[in-house]
């Protein structure tokens, strides 16, 4: 079996989307968005590193009112 490289989509078991963008060996890894189980909204866009927000983006709640906006390192804001 191959790993996923280059752009793709890949679902929760549900059949909602999970996450849209850059895949490297199967992991999230370049720009992407990552949506909301329970609702299909958008939980994070922005970059991804080894299957973490890691660089710039923006993360929202379930509700869709904005998180934060700005840098991400290990899949958590970063403040510094």
């Amino acid at each position: 079996m191959s790993m996923q490289n280059g752009l793709g989509t890949e679902y929760y078991p549900s059949g909602r989307v999970r996450y849209v963008g850059e895949f490297k060996d199967g992991i999230y890894h370049g720009t992407g968005k990552v949506y909301w189980e329970t609702n299909g909204i958008l939980m994070y866009e922005g970059e991804l590193k080894d299957g973490d927000f890691n660089g710039h983006g923006t993360s929202y709640f379930s509700d869709g009112r904005l998180c934060h906006k700005g840098m991400f390192k290990d899949g958590r804001p970063s403040f510094q």
